[in-house]
Parts: structure tokens; C-alpha cells; sequence
């Protein structure tokens, strides 16, 4: 257990940034949508898509390992975050 789990505020507010990042990148996708309306994206739209969703699971993994402690939950959502990321670089 690390020194998170003992403070529920800080548990909180981890939730909280971890909700925040993830509906950012949940906008993500809704906005280039939106554009596709007015100009149609090439594969980099929808790889930059891909990876913001992926990385908005990833957030959503990391709140469950906040409120029930297990490493590898969150080892995953780093590596679903570093996946991401990487797409977002090659986008």
C-alpha cells in the first residue's frame, strides 16, 4: 500500500484530475468529429482519435486503482497511457 491509500483527500483529488484528463480526451474525438462535418481528416485524425481514447481508458483504469489498490490495474493503465502517447507522437 503506498501513502496514497491512507488519505482519502488525496484520493479525491486524484479521482479528480484522473476524471478531468480522461473527459479531455474524450473530447478529443468529438471535436474532430465535429470538423469532419466541414473538412474530411486523413488517417492522422483518426489515429490521433484512437490514441486519445485510448488514453481516456487508461484514466479510467487508473481511478479504479485508486479506490481498490491493485498494481497491476495500474501498471496497465501506464502502459495504455504510454501507448497512447506514442500514437499521439507518430500522429
Amino acid at each position: 500500500m503506498d501513502a496514497l491509500h491512507g488519505a482519502v483527500g488525496l484520493q479525491w483529488a486524484w479521482t479528480a484530475a484522473d476524471l478531468g484528463i480522461g473527459l479531455l480526451c474524450i473530447g478529443l474525438p468529438l471535436g474532430l468529429l465535429r470538423l469532419l462535418k466541414h473538412q474530411p481528416l486523413d488517417a492522422a485524425g483518426g489515429l490521433l482519435s484512437a490514441s486519445a481514447l485510448l488514453v481516456a481508458l487508461a484514466q479510467g483504469m487508473d481511478i479504479w486503482a485508486v479506490w481498490q489498490p491493485d498494481a497491476a490495474v495500474r501498471s496497465m493503465a501506464g502502459l495504455v497511457t504510454a501507448a497512447g502517447a506514442a500514437l499521439m507522437a507518430g500522429a
